[in-house]
């Protein structure tokens, strides 16, 4: 059995004791060098030392092993203190030299027995095997900066560190990572780090503001950084999105109806629920009519929570549309001019779905501004953006359908960017680090995750339970999120079904168990027999210590892995380090400004989004990218 326990794991060490063993633990090994120590240093001289002279005998293995006994007896008795100084110094040295033996070996054949072992880190999960397929995955890359020049964060995310073997564990940008992690786990540690090391765009979900503040100095420093923040204290939003804007087209009119629809969703997220129905049909018309009339959402929303039969004005702005599609026309006014009651029915999922522009925060974000860029996906994109979306938890009013239909077209854009590069690849890879993905940007993942990493769009899912999981996408969405997706569990999980799943796709191991029996003469006798056990049993599951997962990669063995909190981060603290300097300068600055009568200029705190398409500029080496980690914080690629 294996002890991935609270005390276990928060060793200095980070290494995990065996259970069952009969060797003395490391700390009481410790206890005994400790006791050694004022034994050899209190056994005070009292005399001149006591010697024992050699004796010179026949050279055979007797004689040597007595020669070499009578030798140390002899070196002891120089020992300050004399041999019971000498058996102090002994015990100390015992007692440090197998500390040391324990904390480099902790492990015996049966504990790493069901792990990854050397080779299989090596194969799956080493920095190496990325770099091995550079050419694959980002060829442009390659070809722009060399092939020595390209590092390990550049093709995948760091998962953490093999508790094992003391092994970076790393995934591809080809992954999908579903992350298990219920609150207060560890989970911001982890995908803070994947929000700094992304090599390109990263769009960022979270109900909290923790992962942008331990982030966004440092994603400043390598492009434009905007947020969505309708109502997450102390994190100002930056962003206008105009949803209509684009829908006269009718490919655009199309996802962005079916992502607001599936942001609203109820229970499952199937295709079928919103994709095709009648309240999606009248969505998808209103966005192209608002699109062609120059209306915002706002006044799309004015149309459904206000449409009767007289509300003829989007009706009219499809009909003068040249290139309205056939029927999008018709089957709008077949709505309009519907019985109250059946029309009634229609809209109530569209009024749920816009229900958040209620709020006057939200209201502001979809209504475009005289003068004020507009959000536009392939600018951020070509300019290696990071997105913030903050959103609480509403059970009404809900911000996920916007989520849902930005996020979205961010993705389908990024899908069309690749499409039209040689290798079908987006380069820079973006990143979607999706955190608490069930309750803010509910999209249709089990679709996503078949085809995203082919693009190099890794997608990295934070829900807090499996059971989550399945609530949200339904069985059979869930259960095909569950196929595709790398799984990181943290520890905390109290839902047996769920711990005993995780269990059970960890395998199981051999284990020797000695019975002892006693016959009618009193005789004793042993016998050994192999069982199956757990090589992760579903107690050690729920008792992982923080900053502590378990990591189970398609095919491979599992591996247990210690998490870098992103604060801990060289570079990170560094970056801060430089922001709080530069807001003390400039606290200082105003205050003698204001002492003169002086008004400073403002400065945005963040890049703004360019007015143009930029060119991509020649990608730096690693060493030159500001805010760019350590290719390898911890050791060379294995």
């Amino acid at each position: 059995m294996h002890q991935f326990d609270d005390q276990a794991t928060d060793r200095r060490d980070d290494r995990p004791t065996v259970d069952g063993s009969n060797a003395t633990p490391p700390r009481r090994w410790a206890a005994y060098a400790a006791a050694g120590m004022p034994l050899a240093a209190g056994a005070a001289p009292t005399g001149q030392p006591t010697t024992n002279p050699t004796t010179v005998n026949t050279p055979n293995a007797g004689h040597i092993l007595g020669n070499i006994g009578s030798a140390l007896w002899d070196v002891a008795g120089h020992v300050p203190g004399g041999h019971l100084g000498a058996g102090g110094l002994a015990v100390a040295a015992a007692g440090l030299g197998y500390l040391k033996f324990r904390l480099d070996k902790p492990y015996d054949r049966n504990t790493k027995e069901g792990f990854a072992d050397r080779s299989e880190i090596r194969e799956h999960f080493s920095g190496k095997q990325l770099l091995e397929r550079a050419d694959v995955l980002r060829p442009e890359l390659v070809a722009t900066r060399g092939r020595r020049n390209v590092v390990p964060l550049d093709l995948g995310q760091l998962i953490g560190v093999d508790i094992i073997h003391k092994r970076e564990i790393y995934n591809s940008i080809e992954d999908m990572t579903l992350v298990f992690a219920p609150p207060r786990t560890g989970k911001s540690a982890l995908l803070g780090g994947f929000v700094v090391d992304a090599p390109g765009s990263a769009v960022v979900t979270s109900t909290r503001g923790d992962l942008y503040r331990h982030t966004v100095h440092v994603r400043a420093k390598r492009g434009p950084v905007l947020v969505f923040n309708p109502d997450v204290a102390g994190v100002a939003n930056t962003l206008v999105w105009d949803v209509p804007k684009g829908c006269k087209d009718p490919v655009v009119a199309f996802r962005r109806a079916g992502y607001l629809l599936s942001g609203q969703a109820v229970g499952a997220v199937e295709d079928s629920s919103f994709w095709d129905n009648q309240s999606y049909r009248v969505l998808r018309a209103l966005l192209m009519a608002a699109d062609i009339g120059g209306r915002s959402l706002m006044d799309v929303r004015e149309w459904v929570t206000s449409m009767d039969e007289d509300t003829l004005e989007p009706f009219k702005l499809l009909q003068s549309y040249k290139d309205c599609p056939p029927g999008w026309a018709s089957d709008l006014l077949q709505v309009i001019k519907a019985p109250e009651r059946t029309r009634e029915s229609i809209l109530l999922t569209l009024i749920s779905s816009l229900e958040c522009l209620a709020l006057p925060s939200v209201a502001a974000i979809v209504t475009p501004k005289d003068g004020a860029p507009d959000f536009d996906p392939e600018l951020f994109l070509r300019a290696g953006g990071t997105l913030y979306l903050m959103g609480r938890h509403r059970s009404k009013g809900s911000v996920a359908p916007l989520f849902a239909a930005l996020v979205g077209e961010i993705y389908e854009t990024a899908k069309e960017l690749a499409a039209s590069s040689p290798n079908d690849r987006i380069d820079p890879p973006l990143s979607l680090i999706l955190d608490e993905a069930a309750i803010t940007c509910p999209l249709p993942l089990q679709s996503w995750g078949a085809d995203a990493g082919g693009s190099n769009i890794p997608i990295t899912v934070s829900v807090q339970s499996p059971s989550q999981l399945y609530d949200r996408w339904g069985q059979r969405g869930g259960e095909t999120i569950w196929q595709l997706a790398n799984k990181l569990v943290f520890g905390g999980l109290s839902v047996t079904r769920d711990l005993r799943d995780l269990s059970e796709l960890c395998g199981e191991r051999d284990k020797d168990v000695t019975t002892t029996s006693t016959n009618a003469k009193g005789e004793a006798t042993k016998s050994v027999s192999t069982v199956q056990v757990p090589v992760m049993p579903t107690d050690k599951i729920r008792r992982l210590a923080k900053f502590r997962g378990l990591y189970i990669h398609r095919n491979a063995a599992p591996v247990v892995v210690k998490i870098v909190p992103v604060w801990k981060r060289d570079d990170v603290k560094a970056v801060n380090k430089e922001i709080r300097r530069a807001e003390r300068d400039l606290e200082k600055r105003e205050k003698q400004a204001a002492k003169l009568g002086i008004e400073l200029p403002t400065t945005p705190a963040t890049p703004p989004m360019p007015a143009y398409k930029p060119v991509v500029p020649k990608q730096p080496v690693p060493e030159q990218q500001p805010g760019q980690r350590p290719a390898d914080p911890f050791r060379k690629a294995v």
